[in-house]
């Protein structure tokens, strides 16, 4: 069994238990590792930046409010980074039907910066030795470096926690 299929029926019995998900509770663990395993089926490697609840539109969420049995699919809101952060792409998949509804490059944006991406590059720019002696120059003692703030832009990234 394919590892999407299988995920597959973990969401599917997610919506047949007893209590399904209120419509706009956070996505969980399985929805999000099937969100991913969709995109990349589709669109081959790729480092996610940001994953979301693609909330229902409110026609929908007031339809579930008058009828908690029309529950609104689940969606995914999916940014992501193309091989070797080649563009930027959006998305939403459809995780009630397993399909991804849209995709677009996005032009002349960056995604968002991480947490990951802040760590590294104050890792990378304090050992730097450049930095150091303008540092030095400018009354930081080396000893002090875990006092100097940055950040970059994010793009090209060098690692991120989730690939295809």
């Amino acid at each position: 069994m394919a590892a999407t299929d299988h995920i597959a029926q973990l969401i599917s019995k997610a919506y047949t238990s007893d209590k399904p998900p209120h419509p706009l509770d956070p996505l969980d663990v399985t929805e999000l590792s099937y969100a991913t395993s969709l995109t990349c089926a589709a669109h081959g490697q790729l480092r996610f930046n940001t994953i979301t609840l693609h909330e229902p539109a409110k026609a929908e969420f007031l339809e579930w409010l008058a009828s908690p049995a029309s529950l609104p699919d689940r969606k995914a809101e999916v940014v992501a980074i193309g091989h070797e952060g080649r563009g930027v792409y959006d998305g939403v998949v459809n995780l009630t039907k397993g399909v991804i509804e849209t995709w677009k490059l996005l032009e002349g944006v960056q995604p968002i910066i991480t947490m990951e991406d802040l760590v590294e590059t104050e890792k990378v720019v304090r050992e730097n030795k450049r930095v150091i002696e303008q540092c030095i120059l400018s009354g930081i003692p080396e000893e002090e470096m875990d006092k100097v703030f940055c950040d970059r832009k994010p793009y090209p990234m060098r690692s991120h926690p989730i690939r295809c």
